[in-house]
């Protein structure tokens, strides 16, 4: 038996448009487990769908279960609050759900209105799946931002221990999500340790550089922040990052052998 997983961040506000290529690229790409970042969770219908990505995702998918964790409420000047956070959809039950915040938990903040979100909450969402008789453990990560991604500050270093005990004992591990940090942190080095990286050396960003101003950052060309990793007794039969148009991030897509 084989499953496709897809790891995305959703942030970009961008037009409306965008948000539907999204959902068009989701429709199609048709993953059984997605582990989407950054997905605002409007309840007002009059909104745009771009604010309401949370319940336009689920509408893909009808069938799966999901379930979702509120980071911060973006207080926007005419929208109003709008929860964002990160959502998890399984074709398959899921049970055991976990939010863990590496310190500051949920609160209220103005994204629009800063330039330095360091402070801001981060940490994962994790859930167990039981698939063809093996239980899996999932984690959704949001990592904490620092522009400078190569540092293993200590907010990155809380992260990667409260995965590692998350994960500790599990024989079946998936984890992904934006890290906001590079490959050379030792979140990737001791997640490796542990996990496989299918796309380990193949990336050279995982940003759509149509959304970045390489003028005033031309860093985002070489930034991998986003990963997509699992246990090393998976198969993975296939991996993949589609060059889509559907957010300032690139997807992560595998394939594995159940």
């Amino acid at each position: 038996m084989k499953i496709k997983i897809l790891t995305l961040n959703l942030f970009l506000p961008g037009s409306n448009k965008l948000f539907l290529n999204a959902l068009d690229f989701l429709r199609k790409e048709n993953p059984d487990i997605l582990l989407l970042q950054e997905i605002y969770d409007a309840k007002d219908a009059n909104l745009a769908r771009k604010f309401r990505k949370r319940e336009e995702i689920k509408k893909l998918f009808p069938e799966y279960f999901d379930v979702y964790m509120p980071v911060f409420a973006d207080a926007r000047k005419i929208e109003g609050d709008i929860n964002d956070g990160q959502l998890i959809l399984s074709k398959f039950p899921i049970s055991e759900i976990k939010e863990v915040f590496i310190d500051r938990g949920f609160t209220k903040a103005d994204h629009d209105a800063v330039d330095d979100w360091s402070n801001f909450p981060a940490g994962f969402l994790s859930c167990v799946v039981n698939i063809n008789g093996k239980r899996i453990k999932f984690i959704n990560m949001h990592g904490p931002v620092n522009l400078n991604g190569e540092k293993d500050d200590p907010r990155r270093m809380k992260l990667l221990n409260l995965i590692g005990d998350e994960i500790e004992g599990e024989e079946y591990v998936v984890a992904g999500g934006d890290s906001n940090a590079q490959p050379s942190t030792q979140l990737y080095s001791q997640l490796e340790e542990e996990l496989q990286n299918p796309f380990k050396n193949k990336l050279k960003t995982t940003f759509n550089l149509k959304h970045k101003d390489l003028k005033k950052f031309p860093g985002y060309a070489g930034v991998v922040v986003d990963m997509l990793m699992c246990s090393k007794n998976f198969k993975v039969v296939d991996h993949s990052q589609p060059q889509v148009d559907v957010s300032d991030h690139l997807p992560l897509v595998i394939e594995i052998k159940i």
